[in-house]
């Protein structure tokens, strides 16, 4: 399933990326003023922060022009050298490891984001405390955790095979990508306040976010969580 997730997805961002825009999480996250989350700008200046799993890199340019000493992961070599080439930016810091290992030095980050990137597995043994952990694990005492966890009824969970608890097989992708690969999902949000609760981290928030683009569902949740 490894290599499943490999090929996949270093295939797919081996295509030519045109101007990109940071997405609207990443915006509210460091820009907005919300009731429970309003980060001081010039707080946030020279911070590490680590954009786990960065995919095209749209928000990574995005951190690096508010201040903020700005790391990426990804999870192969090429995928890394297309970001790179794409991007320009040579203060950029890239790795190369999964959100379930990423091969980081412990303590690490200020800031950790994470947009529905705990739901890919390399196999039936990970699971989303694994990735929390290793979240935990490479953070500051007080960095901050935003995450993004998918529920079962979003789109691309359409027609999923029911591996084993809240473990997925895709395989009706609307963007033909994912498919046979293990997809990590909750039909409840006890079962994440459940895996919450397990993991390293003491405290956390959720919030919840269900759009509907024009026939492709989004349901997610919005987890913020802090390490004490």
């Amino acid at each position: 399933m490894k290599k499943e997730i490999l090929k996949s997805f270093g295939n797919f961002y081996k295509k030519k990326v045109g101007k990109l825009y940071p997405n609207e999480l990443a915006l509210r996250t460091f820009l907005g003023k919300n009731k429970f989350l309003s980060l001081d700008k010039k707080k946030i200046k020279n911070k590490k922060i680590l954009d786990l799993g960065y995919g095209d890199g749209r928000n990574l340019e995005f951190f690096y022009k508010i201040g903020m000493e700005t790391h990426g992961l990804e999870i192969s070599k090429e995928i890394i050298s297309k970001t790179k080439k794409n991007l320009k930016n040579k203060k950029i810091k890239y790795h190369k490891g999964f959100c379930q290992k990423t091969n980081l030095k412990k303590d690490t980050f200020d800031f950790i984001f994470a947009d529905c990137v705990f739901m890919y597995l390399r196999s039936t043994k990970d699971n989303m405390i694994t990735s929390l952990n290793e979240s935990y694990r490479i953070l500051k005492k007080n960095g901050y955790l935003f995450c993004v966890v998918v529920n079962k009824k979003s789109t691309i969970l359409k027609d999923a095979k029911k591996i084993k608890n809240n473990i997925y097989l895709i395989s009706n992708d609307p963007l033909n990508i994912r498919n046979k690969i293990l997809y990590y999902a909750y039909e409840k949000l006890s079962d994440l306040q459940k895996d919450l609760k397990r993991s390293k981290f003491q405290k956390f928030k959720i919030f919840k976010s269900d759009i509907d683009y024009y026939g492709t569902r989004k349901f997610h949740y919005i987890v913020l969580l802090k390490k004490y």
